[in-house]
Formats: C-alpha cells, structure tokens, sequence
C-alpha cells in the first residue's frame, strides 16, 4: 500500500525551515569540525563530543524527528 504525503505550505513556512536546516547544518559541520580537529592533531580526547552526536543542534534535532512515532 502506498502513503501519500501532501503538505501545503505557504512561501514564509518553505523559507523558515529552509533557514532552520540551514542554522542546523552549520551547526552539525561545526561539531564535525571539532571532531576531526581532536582526531587529526591528536588532541586530547573530549569524550563527551565524541561520544554524544547529539551535541549540535542538529542531532538535537534529528533525534527528537527519529523518535517520534
């Protein structure tokens, strides 16, 4: 059986989570950064950033998505 999805948003909706993916994105790359800055220049490890990909917004986000039903 096939879903089908419809959502009808106005231009100002479309352009806000346009604007908050983007915010989003930024954010997870930053975190990524820190990440391979602590791997590539054998910095001391912060276990909490490494181990806790919902340190950005961005996982923040996505985790709360993942788990609603």
């Amino acid at each position: 059986m096939k879903v089908k999805f419809t959502f009808n948003l106005q231009e100002e909706e479309i352009q806000h989570l346009a604007d908050s993916t983007e915010t989003l994105l930024f954010d997870h790359v930053q975190w990524l950064k820190n990440i391979h800055q602590i791997i590539i220049c054998d910095l001391p490890d912060d276990n909490q950033l490494i181990q806790n990909d919902q340190q950005c917004s961005f996982g923040r986000w996505y985790f709360a998505e993942k788990i609603r039903p």
